[in-house]
């Protein structure tokens, strides 16, 4: 039955904690994927590193970098997406496809409508960008700091007498090798140049492009959440208690930018579903790493 259903439906393989999944989640919930067209799209969570055996033998790739999220078509024909852009503007024509674009999002305490999250638009294209390289900044910085580790290793990892340090180090050396190169030369400076533009918008507008949520909201209440979550106890990004320990972002969204916070409680507060949260919440791991 399973293998049936997985025929009849795209799949999005996404791994709990990572920024970039929860942009595809939760945006795919925002297109209507999960709840009013639940059967079209199977949410697939991935653990490392048990999985990555399992991925690279469903992309027939044996060589290059995997990365999460994934989007497999349920079409045999079609390849597998593997940008978060990509499988957005996948799920974005499905949507339309549909015709949920204008599907009621009351679950969410919203009662508007919402459209196609505007993944067409330049503005919000170049803002997703910008965002992007402000999350590959924090991911930089994540691998300075050897306590970060225990929030990216599987829950079941951490009941194996010795398994916790020798998995959290394979990763570690993973995630440098994987990402470091790249992200270690991102400035601060320039992180905080976008962010400086991101607060002047929003000191003047409810929303980044227009005058309505779009993907470029998401995108910007994802790289706030991981800077500064809203329940640390509760993230909904692994790079959110790590960051958040050091309070590298304190002074500076206190002092320089002070309207981000506030508007990313809100749009979290109007946008965020239970439904999302269930997905991508990881209490359990970090209560388990603080042991």
């Amino acid at each position: 039955y399973y293998y049936k259903y997985i025929k009849m439906a795209d799949e999005l393989v996404y791994f709990r904690g990572s920024p970039w999944s929860l942009k595809c989640v939760w945006a795919a919930h925002l297109l209507g994927f999960g709840t009013i067209y639940q059967e079209k799209l199977i949410f697939s969570e991935y653990n490392f590193p048990m999985g990555q055996l399992g991925l690279r033998f469903r992309l027939g790739d044996w060589s290059s970098p995997i990365t999460i999220p994934i989007l497999f078509p349920k079409a045999s024909s079609e390849q597998p997406l593997r940008s978060s852009y990509d499988i957005l503007h996948f799920l974005n024509n499905k949507a339309e496809e549909y015709k949920t674009s204008n599907f009621n999002v009351a679950e969410t305490g919203n009662t508007e409508h919402v459209s196609s999250l505007s993944l067409k638009d330049e503005q919000v294209i170049q803002w997703d960008m910008r965002l992007d390289t402000v999350m590959r900044f924090l991911r930089g910085l994540m691998m300075k700091y050897d306590d970060i580790t225990p929030y990216l290793v599987p829950i079941p990892v951490h009941y194996i007498p010795g398994a916790l340090s020798l998995i959290s180090s394979i990763q570690k050396k993973y995630f440098i090798s994987k990402y470091g190169e790249v992200d270690t030369q991102i400035s601060k400076e320039e992180v905080e140049n976008i962010l400086r533009e991101a607060n002047e918008r929003l000191s003047q507008s409810s929303f980044l492009v227009g005058e309505k949520l779009t993907y470029a909201d998401i995108s910007l209440a994802t790289a706030l959440e991981s800077m500064a979550p809203e329940d640390p106890e509760r993230p909904i990004t692994v790079m959110a208690p790590a960051l958040n320990t050091h309070s590298l972002f304190k002074e500076m969204f206190d002092r320089r930018f002070p309207r981000l916070l506030p508007w990313k409680k809100q749009i979290l507060t109007d946008h965020f579903s239970p439904n999302v949260e269930k997905q991508v919440l990881v209490p359990l791991t970090m209560k388990i790493a603080r042991l």
